[in-house]
């Protein structure tokens, strides 16, 4: 299994959990990549110390659209150039817009997002967007600026917004969300040709039944694996092989 949006790195999850013990126990059930979604340079700190240790974890550097009111592009590229000669890099975010909480004005996440699709572009690396109440918009941008690689984190459209991302070239990443009683997007579990979806615990977040509620972990990766293979009527294995080599292709790894 391969976990695609993982922040490794955040507070709760660092005073809850000892890393190492985790990384272990994931190492143990052969987990064959977590990319970790790192936004400050103690993340990449700790990223690139971890990584040393577990050959397993990757590194998408971005800056959420929440904190895009402090977004300096320098900043930003100074971060990429902290990780970028250890050859772990294998993505630019997350990244993206957010009108649901607006935490930072409309402009400034959009200023923000076109410098990430930019570096994203001149670096030939995959783009891991968040969109939330901002559909239209990152469509418009995403089209706008050619963006043909990357993933569409933790997915909430719906099945016709799923197809136009998918003639992008770009992946549909399900996360916990598909387990919960009330969600209502089936038909993008469904429908979504397998080859473009990849699946994300979003750690510690959006944790899956029957554990909402709880701090999250990439140990429930597989609760999300097997309701995709529940949904669409099929073996686990065959579903867990085929999300793998998505995962693969998207961050552009050796299988």
């Amino acid at each position: 299994m391969f976990d695609t949006h993982v922040h490794l790195f955040n507070e709760k999850l660092i005073n809850s959990f000892n890393l190492d013990t985790l990384l272990k126990q994931l190492e143990n059930m052969h987990i064959k990549g977590i990319i970790c979604i790192c936004e400050s340079e103690p993340e990449i700190d700790m990223f690139i110390n971890f990584s040393q240790k577990y050959p397993f974890l990757y590194c998408s550097v971005g800056i959420h659209p929440h904190n895009a009111k402090d977004f300096d592009e320098k900043t930003l590229r100074f971060l990429v150039n902290k990780v970028l000669h250890s050859g772990k890099l294998v993505a630019i975010g997350e990244t993206g817009l957010d009108f649901y909480y607006n935490l930072s004005q409309k402009e400034k996440q959009i200023d923000a997002f076109i410098s990430h699709i930019k570096l994203a572009k001149e670096l030939s690396l995959p783009i891991v967007v968040h969109s939330r109440n901002s559909i239209s918009e990152v469509y418009k941008l995403l089209l706008e600026y050619k963006v043909s690689i990357g993933v569409m984190h933790c997915f909430s459209g719906d099945l016709e917004f799923a197809k136009k991302i998918i003639d992008l070239g770009l992946f549909i990443g399900l996360t916990g969300i598909i387990t919960f009683k009330n969600y209502k997007n089936l038909d993008i579990v469904k429908n979504v040709p397998l080859e473009y979806i990849v699946i994300e615990t979003d750690t510690p977040y959006l944790t899956p039944e029957p554990y909402r509620g709880k701090l999250n972990t990439p140990l429930n990766l597989p609760l999300i694996l097997n309701k995709v293979a529940q949904i669409r009527n099929l073996e686990s294995n065959y579903v867990e092989d085929i999300l793998d080599m998505n995962a693969f292709k998207l961050f552009n790894l050796n299988y």
